[in-house]
């Protein structure tokens, strides 16, 4: 489920399940750049918390707060290096 009120944030309730891997907490490493065109405006970055996805939130570097989160087709993901 995801939830919130922030248009850069998105907080991600997972259902419990039987085992977790907790050994991976934090920013988990993926290269998710969102750009519009050609232009860059920011990163998505995805945290794990309890071995379960928690939040995606949008790192941008525009002037201007984004008013919404990125759409799909404007986040070209690759697994970081």
């Amino acid at each position: 489920m995801v939830g919130g009120d922030s248009p850069v944030q998105l907080p991600i309730a997972v259902d419990s399940v039987d085992e977790t891997d907790s050994s991976s907490d934090g920013l988990l490493p993926v290269a998710a750049q969102v750009r519009d065109g050609g232009r860059y405006l920011g990163d998505v970055l995805l945290y794990v918390m309890d071995g379960r996805m928690s939040l995606l939130e949008f790192a941008w570097v525009t002037d201007v707060r984004p008013s919404a989160f990125p759409r799909r087709d404007s986040i070209l993901i690759e697994a970081a290096k």
